[in-house]
């Protein structure tokens, strides 16, 4: 998706593209739902940058009935989930200090203009021991780092998508892990880079990418991180 201001999608959500149909590379791993397997169904759950609601939906089906959604706009399909139309860049959470058990965030914090007021509000709002589960792009692949060395840009933060923050390991450790200790993350198998190029040649044809990389920090695109409050 091309880049828009938060005040443009204020104004119009339907230029969103593409969010009453997507769905987390999450929700397509057994990870997440092997994690909520182990949670008490009474947890109360928000999800930020819901979209649709796949994730919401999915919980309710595991058993959890404490489940909420917080957007710019309401994209769910299923009215009937409790919902804040909220702008994460400037605004507030209406939860109540220390009232909510997880905070679920899916590719949500890299198209923020404030990385740090989510963060905040996570903390204001989590119990101690609460979770803060949230899925970005691995700007730590070598891939990646090879062509900011290159070009001084990483792929995914350009201007042809509305990427626009990533975090150095130091600025992640200093920040999010000052109220929050890493718990886990587990990472998407990544992507062959350039492997469509090959197509050139006669007689092959292969798709852009192809996800065969392992699933470690050096090669993966996608890494989700849950972090547990102290």
């Amino acid at each position: 998706m091309r880049y828009l201001s938060s005040d443009v999608l204020k104004k119009n959500p339907e230029l969103y593209e593409g969010i009453t149909e997507s769905t987390s590379w999450v929700m397509k791993e057994n990870n997440i739902f092997n994690l909520l397997d182990g949670l008490d169904r009474r947890a109360k759950i928000l999800d930020i940058g819901c979209g649709n609601g796949a994730f919401l939906e999915a919980a309710r089906k595991m058993g959890f009935s404490n489940l909420q959604g917080a957007d710019i706009a309401n994209y769910l399909k299923d009215k009937t989930f409790p919902h804040q139309v909220i702008d994460l860049n400037t605004e507030k959470l209406n939860q109540a200090d220390e009232s909510l058990d997880i905070i679920t965030a899916f590719q949500v914090l890299e198209h923020l203009e404030n990385y740090f007021l989510i963060l905040h509000e996570a903390e204001r709002v989590l119990k101690k021991g609460g979770l803060f589960i949230f899925s970005i792009p691995n700007q730590f692949n070598i891939f990646y780092r090879a062509k900011f060395l290159l070009t001084g840009n990483i792929s995914g933060f350009d201007k042809a998508n509305n990427h626009l923050l990533f975090l150095t390991r130091d600025v992640f450790n200093k920040t999010f892990l000052k109220n929050f200790e890493l718990a886990g993350k587990f990472f998407r198998r990544g992507p062959v880079p350039m492997l469509g190029r090959l197509n050139i040649i006669p007689g092959v044809k292969l798709p852009a990418k192809v996800k065969l990389m392992p699933r470690r920090e050096w090669c993966s695109d996608r890494v989700c991180c849950i972090l547990k409050k102290k």
